[in-house]
């Protein structure tokens, strides 16, 4: 009786396996493949080109107008590499010119006499109210002579030609404002005053916070070529807004326009036709090497300069002031590896 029972139990046994064996011959010589489920793909973005404030007015800004590198990084119209390891030295420096004898201060500062064509309703007192001053004359120096009886010159745009790799940072997109009358750069409170920079390719962006607008024109200063000229609205009061948490702080928009492209280097002259007296300096260089003199009130400090990161080796400098010829334009320097050169730039006595 056991013994029937196991050979029953034996027979299920190789019955399965036989049943078994007989499904897997049969998918044998089928070309089987695993199915793969595939991720779906993201949409493909397209290269966008960096939106830049100014272009559209809800954009507008009154700050400077491209904060990073994006901008910089895509606009490829100039050869210029930043290194940060490039070998560098740095430029101290005076720049001074010698009044006539006789001569130890400034002239008086005077209100000055505003008068405009055809002036619009409350113009002409808006301008008058503002107080602007004068000294009779452009004045681009210390108030007093220094120790050594020369005036310290401020003002003066200097350029390093030629330099294509250094630790500077390439430059963005600048930007000015018209401000209780004057031509200024965006950031006000600057030494720069009415100076400021430009890659080779650029667009400058001007608006105005004066409550009349201007006929602002773009002038290149070797040929007194015009570039472009437009009107920059008046400041839109109602574009101030409190910020909120008490106190007298808002926020406030300016319409922006641009210039033309700045398609060559050299220096251009931002002027208004109707205001004679608002003017302000662009440089157009290929690279970051550029800087203009500071004002200081010392009059022994007024004049001097400090140019950092230059690439070490020999460069040749060129040298430009608005009212100031220099003695000579072009200066021959040699930067020496962590190290500071010294520098001495003397002006002609021609007060334009």
């Amino acid at each position: 009786m056991v013994k029937s029972i196991r050979r029953m139990s034996l027979l299920k046994i190789l019955c399965s396996a036989s049943l078994c064996l007989c499904g897997w011959l049969s998918g044998c010589g089928e070309d089987k493949k695993t199915a793969v489920v595939e991720a779906p793909k993201p949409p493909e973005k397209k290269p966008e080109t960096p939106k830049l404030p100014g272009e559209d007015e809800a954009e507008a800004a009154t700050e400077v107008l491209v904060k990073d590198d994006t901008y910089a990084a895509t606009r490829k119209r100039d050869d210029y590499v930043q290194d940060d390891k490039k070998p560098s030295g740095s430029l101290r420096g005076l720049c001074v010119v010698t009044p006539p004898q006789g001569m130890s201060q400034a002239p008086a500062e005077k209100l000055l006499e505003v008068s405009l064509p055809q002036p619009r309703e409350g113009e002409l007192d808006y301008y008058r109210n503002l107080k602007l001053k004068s000294r009779g004359q452009p004045w681009w120096m210390a108030d007093k002579v220094n120790r050594s009886g020369q005036f310290g010159v401020v003002g003066a745009v200097l350029t390093l030609r030629g330099v294509k790799q250094g630790k500077r940072p390439p430059m963005v997109r600048p930007s000015y404002l018209v401000k209780n009358g004057n031509i200024t750069t965006s950031w006000g409170a600057s030494p720069w005053g009415p100076f400021s920079f430009a890659p080779v390719g650029e667009r400058a962006n001007i608006g105005t916070y004066d409550g009349y607008s201007c006929q602002i024109v773009f002038t290149r200063l070797d040929g007194m070529r015009k570039m472009g000229e437009g009107v920059v609205s008046a400041f839109d009061k109602d574009t101030v807004k409190p910020l909120g948490g008490g106190g007298q702080h808002f926020t406030a928009r300016p319409t922006m326009v641009q210039s033309p492209p700045l398609l060559e280097p050299g220096m251009v002259e931002i002027s208004c036709t109707r205001h004679g007296w608002q003017k302000g300096w662009l440089c157009v260089w290929d690279s970051p090497y550029c800087c203009v003199v500071p004002g200081h009130y010392d009059p022994d400090q007024a004049g001097k300069f400090t140019f950092d990161g230059i690439p070490a080796g020999r460069h040749t400098m060129e040298i430009w002031h608005p009212t100031l010829e220099p003695v000579r334009r072009t200066v021959e320097i040699e930067i020496k590896e962590n190290e500071t050169t010294e520098l001495k730039i003397d002006f002609t006595w021609s007060p334009k």
